[in-house]
């Protein structure tokens, strides 16, 4: 009993942190092959007709706004249907690897969420008590519920989705009454971060 969980308590914390050690990792990577590939040989041709104290960094702001610039870009171009196919078969085709398709899928669902489409699927961060009466959980506004779930609870809900912490890619769809549901004037980015630092992330103030 005690080997099986530990076994579950083991893989359940390398799902929750992985996805997290491959995003940084990536990153890094990312950098790396910029700095590299781009920055360096850049700086070289360009200390080759100036040469004056504060040009490495004049150097690297210019190739971090056209980095910006060019991933603007290209999300730019996702928005046209043709490149949006060609995106989605690229997508099904690495989803197809078993152990590298989770991670990606993992990581795609958090950076959607956070910045992404998740500011489409979540309408905004709401309080609802869970799992008891006078208990409150973080949850994300989704949708309201179809005629035939309203028809049968003889009420008028709306759809939650009730993130774990601190890995929001899971979680549970709770139906609640609208009158239960305490809306809070905080943005989606700021409620996942939330989520994501277990509660120790300061949010902006409103008042």
């Amino acid at each position: 009993m005690v080997f099986k969980n530990l076994r579950k308590y083991f893989l359940t914390g390398i799902a929750t942190i992985l996805p997290l050690v491959i995003t940084v990792w990536i990153l890094r990577w990312l950098f790396t092959v910029v700095d590299n590939v781009l920055l360096k040989p850049f700086i070289a041709f360009v200390k080759i007709y100036l040469e004056y104290p504060g040009i490495e960094w004049l150097a690297r702001v210019f190739l971090l706004v056209l980095f910006i610039f060019i991933v603007s870009f290209l999300g730019f171009l996702i928005s046209f249907l043709f490149f949006r196919k060609m995106l989605a078969g690229l997508e099904n085709l690495f989803l197809k690897f078993p152990f590298i398709g989770k991670i990606y899928k993992s990581i795609k669902q958090v950076s959607s969420a956070i910045v992404g489409e998740g500011k489409n699927v979540f309408k905004e961060v709401v309080l609802v008590e869970y799992p008891a009466n006078g208990r409150f959980c973080i949850g994300f506004l989704t949708a309201e519920a179809e005629h035939i779930i309203n028809q049968a609870s003889s009420n008028d809900l709306v759809a939650i989705f009730i993130p774990t912490t601190p890995n929001p890619t899971s979680g549970m769809l709770v139906y609640y009454p609208k009158e239960a549901v305490k809306h809070l004037d905080i943005s989606v980015e700021e409620g996942m971060r939330i989520v994501i630092s277990a509660g120790t992330a300061t949010v902006a103030s409103y008042d």
